[in-house]
């Protein structure tokens, strides 16, 4: 048992990490009989009160990005037999501080196949809004540590995906239970896919 630990995150070649309730991370890697052989741990590095993280990183070349309450990110690499922290960085400018806008929704980052960071962010955040729908997504050359695009919807949005190859396209759940289609290129609106009679979407995945 991994007391106060949840979420487990694929490590190494057959391990998984996760995320505790103190802000530390463990590491485990495990034998062909799922036996522990190895294990490893991130002392504390958040607070949990202060900047908790969310539990759903986008997962680019190895390396977690972690969303946090406020608006930076945290690179976990996960490559290896055991977790790594990586650098902190902020998603926002002082423009941004100043209009409080936040990363939030049921899920709320993605990647491309070309390794960009893709976060949805809502503004006027605060205390408990991390679970706000977005209504803009950002997205982030994460070599440069900078914003490169973003995209507002014709809706908020509760979660979202993005498919790969050549021509992605973003898939959100808007507020309203429906699929909105977005280029991921230019970030033009193209479809909404509704009439799901009593079936409604929620959390979208991307075939890969």
């Amino acid at each position: 048992p991994l007391p106060t630990c949840a979420v487990i995150f694929p490590t190494g070649e057959r391990g998984f990490s996760s995320l505790c309730g103190n802000g530390s991370m463990v590491s485990y890697q495990l034998d062909e009989d799922g036996q522990v052989t190895e294990q490893g741990k991130i002392e504390p590095f958040f607070d949990v009160d202060e900047d908790a993280l969310f539990e759903r990183p986008a997962i680019i070349g190895g390396t977690g990005y972690f969303p946090s309450f406020s608006g930076a990110v945290q690179e976990i690499d996960l490559s290896g037999s055991a977790a790594v922290l990586g650098e902190k960085w902020s998603l926002l400018n002082e423009e941004d501080r100043a209009q409080n806008w936040r990363p939030g929704g049921a899920w709320l980052t993605a990647t491309d196949s070309t390794g960009r960071l893709y976060v949805m962010m809502h503004p006027d955040g605060g205390e408990g809004s991390h679970d706000n729908p977005g209504s803009e997504i950002w997205v982030f050359d994460t070599a440069g540590k900078a914003r490169v695009q973003r995209i507002a919807l014709t809706l908020p949005a509760i979660a979202f995906d993005i498919t790969m190859g050549d021509a992605p396209k973003i898939v959100t759940t808007n507020i309203e239970m429906k699929l909105e289609v977005y280029d991921a290129r230019s970030g033009e609106h193209v479809n909404t896919i509704a009439d799901f009679y009593h079936n409604w979407p929620l959390l979208v995945y991307a075939s890969q």
